[in-house]
């Protein structure tokens, strides 16, 4: 039978084939763009779940500062300072870099004896100490950590001193014109100031750490056994405190560093919690905050990893408060 070719079909049946291509194509754009919005979706609360606040506040701190110009944070560190063991050290000491340096600043954790050394007048200033037996190897770590600083200048934070709120003017500036500021109220040492002021504090501690060692050693030797004052060592934070009642003029103190007792008092941060970081840089989680507060069941070993818990849930429900410098 022979087949006639009839016009109209073949126009219906080319219709039929493109409406088909073009549903293919809708199809498969509508696939592609449900696959990139689920995609972010997954990706984003996997970011949420499973990564630290290091990965969310990277954005929020970028607008701050460029690469090129990020201000100096120091740490002093001497292992005589600790009585972690080095894995844990080294831990603190990783998680410190990676706080600082997520808040916008550059971390220097390389700040030791061999930075003291540099001054020219370390020699001077150690012969200060007469009796470094008496104050101790820790105290005497401590000591060292002013005049590595008179060698650089700038700011300095003890490295278990954890960036909170920004800097209103991110470091950029030396605030009060380069004085020593010491913004940790010596609970804690976070201070701020030029080479001259540092190498000027760092006399007047030895000054006062060489006179108690003298007291010290003489109730050492000669005071009753079960005397109290026989455990008692002299510090630089000591001598901070007596230099400063001596003389509120010696050098400026605020308290803008929050104690790690507080911080740890609840087994969890809540939003109620950050009015209390308001106008606070830093937080500081000493050796007595781990020991007594609420995750005291980890040991102050794992200093590093409640410091990083903490600091996760800070940044998730607490609103960021710049702080004037």
């Amino acid at each position: 039978m022979t087949e006639y070719f009839s016009f109209p079909t073949a126009c219906a049946a080319f219709a039929i084939k493109i409406a088909t291509a073009t549903l293919t194509i809708a199809i498969f754009l509508d696939a592609v763009v449900n696959y990139k919005c689920w995609n972010r979706i997954i990706s984003s609360t996997a970011v949420d779940k499973f990564h630290d606040h290091e990965q969310r506040i990277d954005n929020q701190h970028r607008f701050l500062v460029g690469e090129q110009s990020r201000p100096k944070m120091h740490t002093y560190f001497d292992p005589a300072m600790t009585d972690m063991t080095d894995e844990a050290n080294m831990e603190l000491l990783e998680y410190w870099k990676k706080a600082w340096y997520d808040a916008g600043w550059e971390p220097v954790v390389g700040l030791e004896e061999s930075h003291a050394r540099a001054l020219p007048e370390f020699d001077a200033l150690m012969d200060l100490i007469l009796d470094p037996e008496t104050i101790g190897t820790y105290n005497m770590a401590c000591y060292k950590r002013w005049i590595a600083m008179a060698a650089v200048g700038g700011f300095m934070a003890d490295y278990d001193t954890f960036p909170l709120n920004h800097f209103l003017r991110h470091g950029r500036e030396l605030p009060f014109a380069g004085q020593l500021d010491d913004m940790g109220q010596t609970c804690s040492l976070f201070s701020v100031g030029n080479e001259s002021e540092y190498f000027r504090m760092a006399k007047k501690i030895g000054l006062s750490m060489q006179k108690h060692a003298h007291k010290q050693k003489y109730i050492n030797e000669n005071g009753p056994a079960e005397s109290y004052q026989k455990q008692v060592k002299w510090s630089d934070m000591k001598a901070l405190i007596e230099l400063y009642e001596r003389s509120s003029d010696m050098y400026i103190q605020r308290t803008e560093v929050m104690d790690g007792v507080r911080a740890l008092r609840n087994e969890n941060w809540s939003k109620e919690d950050c009015n209390d970081s308001r106008g606070k840089r830093a937080v500081h989680f000493s050796h007595l905050s781990v020991t007594v507060g609420k995750q005291a069941y980890r040991g102050s070993i794992h200093r590093a990893t409640i410091a990083r818990q903490f600091l996760n849930r800070f940044h998730e429900i607490c609103d960021y408060t710049p702080v004037a410098d």
